[in-house]
């Protein structure tokens, strides 16, 4: 029998040197990963979810809806689950696994596909509950807020400046060895960088825990950005403002729209002013013999001393504030915009009444109460029947039925859309051109909002024509509603798109868009759309010599009816009749005019061969 063949001595030794090496460099981030899970067991794979999918996001030749659900769903429950362990003790494991598995459980309802991302349904309501889950820690940590908020300043200065300058690192080593050695490292860079963020998120989570917080000061960056800056500009803002509220009041006109804003700025930049001082006021400086006698002399300053006052002259703007956000939304009705708008200047008047009553006791500022009230208007203006969202669709809906019933169109078989009323010259009714306009804003407005089902609480009849965000006037078109300032104008304008995918290129691939009566310069080519009256061809030329031609006449009927254009290609012949590639068009843009139909754009794909 013959011996087994052994490795060579030095051959052995190597290998298994490498590979004690490789076990080696593994281990710190393993033992990164145990501690991580040991500590933070919820918020590490909430935040190692996030990576991945967004790894994967970054990667992926065509984006999937869990990606930006998973990402979505860990920015909610890393803030939140970190809350519960402030008050759930031995129980946070369970309670913030329940919290994570109902806010996926959530995204899974509120984001069904990826168009929902464009949607004001759910970017006002997710923006809103993300900006109350960031302020649940505070909350939280009510029973020591004012070191909670020491360390947390401290955190957040030392890794993000860690994290800035980690990423750059690491973006510039990548680019490097790209460009200098010719190694594909676009990928890994990539990689690199959302891990390296992961940890360091981690990290700073782990330095927030209570048993981390014995220590921890305020940064001196962030104690002269309250003081030098912050104070100073709540004291020269509120001048301004009692001011403009003094001068508007004397001449007697309405207050500019710019106003609550700026109050709403400065006020809750007050605010912020007030949580950073009151932390760096509550600092123990020791008592040895060289300690300063007055370790805070800043809070003597007039401006400081007027930032934690300013609750009172709040509320003495507040109401100004409110009237002109009231006289916008009587006017034009709500919107998220508004809604959001008028919940803050509300929360900054509750907020001003408890600071301005603790302020007048000679009791210390506010403190985790302005978390705790601006988290909880955000959650109220968020989801439910007050949402921003519902309070808007409800209003425009009742501002278009006060619009249609101003008209003269308040009639059920008035406001039923139909595409046959399209091009009649009898049963038209006729409405002033300010009227028209205020009725296609509102329509336009209501279809952003909620879409078909938005406009079917007035409307009725094929509500599809109406559902896009720019086909108000065909909705309007629809209902038998002209205007004679718009007669000489062009009567309906269509436009049909689609997400056609690009096929396999078996020739050269020209993307490409044109422009009635414009000559285009594409991939060496004259591209000219033809858009002769009743016409719908396209036609190139190539350098003046070969004459191409497509034929989009089946097309500019789609566009016109507004369907979807077909994914499939449109062949491209010579003037000979011989085949020059294909095109898949991905928009298409016509015209009705008084003579006939008009091309004016075309946006799509030229799959070139030939000449």
């Amino acid at each position: 029998m013959q011996p087994s063949p052994s490795l060579p001595p030095s051959l052995g030794s190597a290998l298994l040197s490498l590979l004690g090496g490789a076990r080696a460099g593994f281990a710190p981030p393993l033992a990164f990963l145990r501690g991580a899970l040991r500590r933070l067991p919820v918020e590490t794979v909430a935040v190692a979810v996030a990576a991945i999918a967004a790894i994967s996001a970054l990667h992926a030749a065509s984006l999937s809806v869990w990606q930006p659900r998973l990402i979505a769903a860990a920015l909610l429950t890393v803030p939140l689950a970190f809350a519960v362990r402030e008050r759930a003790g031995r129980r946070a494991t369970a309670a913030g696994a329940a919290v994570a598995a109902l806010v996926t459980a959530g995204l899974i309802v509120a984001l069904p596909d990826l168009e929902a991302l464009r949607r004001p349904s759910f970017a006002w309501g997710y923006g809103l509950l993300a900006l109350a889950a960031l302020l649940v820690p505070f909350v939280a940590a009510a029973g020591r807020f004012a070191t909670f908020v020491r360390r947390f300043f401290e955190e957040l200065t030392t890794w993000s400046l860690l994290g800035a300058v980690a990423l750059v690192a690491l973006l510039v080593v990548g680019v490097a060895l790209d460009q200098l050695l010719g190694l594909p490292t676009k990928r890994v860079t990539v990689d690199a960088m959302v891990l390296t963020a992961a940890a360091m998120t981690l990290v700073a989570l782990d330095r927030l825990l209570p048993d981390r917080l014995a220590t921890g000061k305020v940064p001196e960056i962030w104690r002269r950005l309250a003081v030098a800056i912050g104070a100073p500009f709540v004291a020269v803002m509120l001048g301004i403002l009692v001011v403009y509220e003094v001068s508007v009041l004397a001449r007697g006109e309405l207050p500019r729209n710019l106003l609550s804003p700026l109050i709403i700025g400065a006020g809750f930049a007050g605010y912020g002013c007030t949580l950073i001082v009151s932390a760096i006021a509550s600092e123990t400086v020791g008592a040895g013999p060289l300690s300063p006698a007055e370790p805070h002399r800043f809070l003597r300053q007039r401006s400081v001393q007027l930032a934690r006052a300013f609750p009172v002259l709040l509320l003495v703007l507040l109401p100004m504030a409110l009237y002109a956000v009231l006289v916008r939304i009587d006017q034009y009705g709500l919107t998220p915009f508004r809604v959001v708008r008028l919940a803050a200047l509300l929360c900054l008047a509750v907020v001003s009444a408890l600071g301005a009553w603790r302020w007048l006791r000679h009791r210390a500022a506010l403190t985790w109460h302005v978390p705790a009230l601006v988290a909880a208007f955000a959650v109220a203006i968020s989801v439910g029947p007050t949402s921003a969202l519902q309070l808007s669709i409800r209003s425009q809906a009742a501002r278009l039925d006060r619009l249609l019933t101003t008209v003269g169109a308040s009639a059920p078989a008035d406001r039923a859309v139909r595409t046959s009323r399209f091009g009649a010259k009898a049963n038209l009714r006729e409405v002033p051109l300010e009227a028209w306009r205020e009725l296609e804003s509102t329509v336009e407005t209501l279809a952003e909002l909620g879409g078909a089902a938005a406009l079917g609480r007035v409307l009725s009849g094929e509500l599809e024509l109406c559902a896009s965000r720019w086909h108000g006037h065909r909705c309007l078109d629809g209902l038998g509603l002209v205007t004679s300032a718009r007669r000489d104008e062009p009567l309906r304008y269509y436009s049909a798109s689609a997400e056609a995918p690009v096929p396999s290129p078996a020739g050269q691939l020209v993307f490409f868009t044109a422009t009635a009566g414009t000559t285009h310069f594409v991939a060496g080519l004259h591209l000219h759309l033809q858009a002769a009256a009743g016409q719908g061809a396209g036609q190139g030329a190539g350098h003046g010599a070969t004459e191409l031609t497509v034929d989009l006449s089946a097309l500019a009927a789609l566009a016109a009816a507004d369907k979807p254009l077909p994914p499939a290609p449109v062949p491209v012949r010579t003037a000979s009749g011989a085949d020059a590639g294909v095109v898949i068009l991905q928009r298409l843009d016509a015209v009705d005019r008084h003579d006939g139909r008009e091309l004016t754009r075309a946006e799509g794909v030229w799959i070139r061969r030939g000449p």
